[in-house]
Parts: structure tokens; C-alpha cells; sequence
């Protein structure tokens, strides 16, 4: 994801706040960034610009090793609010049916990468003790079957 923190640029959407924009394909000093993935809306920007005036983070989109604070949303691209989570990384896999009204208050961290998948787990925090545990709930497709984004990535002040 690219961004700076506490102002994003006006091709943001009102619901991207605190949303990071995903990288989709590098060349040189330029990076195609996702700025709709509903639409599939790309376009090229030179990191050396951008870098001149905000505090970037860069993450390919093909492989999720983010910061900490970043976490995953895997609803926001549903008009169902429903995403099918796999046991394992094969569209041919078993399945559950996570619901984002059961999973509205939870965080989802990325565990692992692989086949086109992310493992996500539920993030918990305990304050008094600052001891974090991530429970693995499954494998979420990356992208559809028209190769559009079905994940967003978020950054996430826990304290």
C-alpha cells in the first residue's frame, strides 16, 4: 500500500479514510496504484515525487508483508457483506461463511500468503498486558475471477 498518514489525495473515496492504496505493478521508479478496485481503476505515479512531499509505505499487492499496524478488510468489495473463507489456499477447498455484521468490531491480520490467497486471523490486543494473539480463521481469495482486488488493506492506531 502507498499513502501518507492523515491526508490522502482527491481521487480518495469517502469510505477510504484510513485505507492504504494497493500496488498492482512496479516499473523503475513508478508504481500502478488501485485507486477504485470496484472499477479496476489504476494508474502510474513516480515514487520519487510523491516521496518529496509524503511519508510513503510501499507493499506489492502480491506479496502481503505489511507493517504491524496494517490489517485486512475482506467485506468492503461484497455488495453481500459475506466472504467465503477456505480451510486451505484452493478454490476447490472446504469452506465457512464469515459475515462482516459478525466480524464488524474484529481485526483481521494477514498471516500468510500463498496461491492467490491470504490467511487471515482475528487480532487480539490485551491492553493490560500489550500480549497480542492472532486466531487463524482461513484462506480468503486475493482477487475474482476478473482479476479485481476482493481485499483492502487498512492502517490501524490500536492505541
Amino acid at each position: 500500500p502507498i499513502s501518507n498518514y492523515g491526508y490522502h489525495p482527491p481521487i480518495d473515496k469517502w469510505r477510504i479514510s484510513n485505507y492504504r492504496y494497493p500496488i498492482s505493478a512496479k516499473f523503475e521508479q513508478y508504481l500502478c496504484i488501485v485507486y477504485d478496485p470496484i472499477k479496476n481503476l489504476k494508474t502510474w505515479v513516480n515514487i520519487k515525487e510523491i516521496e518529496e512531499n509524503f511519508y510513503t509505505s510501499i507493499v506489492m499487492s502480491d506479496s502481503m508483508k505489511t507493517p504491524d499496524s496494517f490489517f485486512v478488510d475482506i467485506f468492503c468489495f461484497t455488495n453481500s457483506r459475506k466472504r467465503k473463507v477456505y480451510k486451505e489456499p484452493q478454490n476447490d477447498a472446504d469452506f465457512i461463511i464469515l459475515t462482516k455484521y459478525k466480524f464488524k468490531y474484529l481485526l483481521l491480520k494477514i498471516i500468510e500468503q500463498r496461491n492467490g490467497f491470504i490467511k487471515v486471523g482475528s487480532f487480539h490486543l490485551d491492553y493490560n498486558t500489550d500480549k497480542i494473539t492472532i486466531e487463524p480463521l482461513g484462506w480468503v481469495r486475493i482477487r475474482n475471477d476478473q482479476g479485481m482486488l476482493m481485499i483492502w488493506i487498512n492502517d490501524v492506531d490500536l492505541y
